[in-house]
């Protein structure tokens, strides 16, 4: 048994020839491996709406959020690929009754992929003031991205008042109403 590090792979795929020679100098057969090599981290982009995009919410209705991520060498990982903060707090993102949930759309010859993120209201009822979303993504190599702001929610739970200048109340008017 042998064991060794090796260096100097370049991004992408690469073949790595093994083969062992003893004392006798009797030869193994090479072996012949692909190794893919992957450095680079996920990426996030704005789909049609700027990442500082304020969403008002007023805790009671889900929100939805979509935007791309890319990973064009080994791929997102396979469970949990994109995790959700805000405010610090890490968003449960497993769906169903009540829970938020990210979809990924099918990957592009680019490796470009459309999240559509639904933030159920259980995660907005406690926003106060302006909360940045933060959005990580991870793929197979173990390639983390920086955490990356998609938007910043901000919770209006006033109800509007409605108001009339003029007419007055029963008035009876041919005119502008403001």
């Amino acid at each position: 048994s042998y064991n060794t590090n090796v260096t100097g792979f370049a991004t992408g795929e690469n073949t790595l020839y093994i083969w062992a020679v003893d004392e006798a100098e009797n030869e193994s057969v090479k072996q012949e491996y692909t190794v893919k090599i992957d450095k680079t981290a996920p990426v996030f982009a704005e789909e049609n709406v700027p990442f500082s995009k304020v969403y008002l919410t007023n805790g009671d209705v889900e929100k939805e959020l979509k935007f791309y991520v890319t990973e064009a060498n080994s791929g997102l990982k396979a469970s949990s690929p994109i995790t959700i903060t805000i405010d610090g707090n890490e968003i449960d993102l497993s769906g169903g009754e009540g829970k938020s949930s990210i979809a990924l759309g099918a990957k592009d010859s680019n490796g470009k992929r459309l999240v559509t993120l639904t933030l159920a209201p259980a995660d907005l009822q406690n926003i106060n003031g302006y909360k940045t979303i933060l959005a990580t993504a991870e793929d197979i190599a173990g390639n983390k991205s920086t955490p990356e702001s998609i938007g910043i929610l901000n919770k209006d739970g006033d109800s509007p008042e409605p108001s009339f200048i003029s007419p007055q109340e029963n008035d009876i008017v041919n005119k502008l109403i403001t």
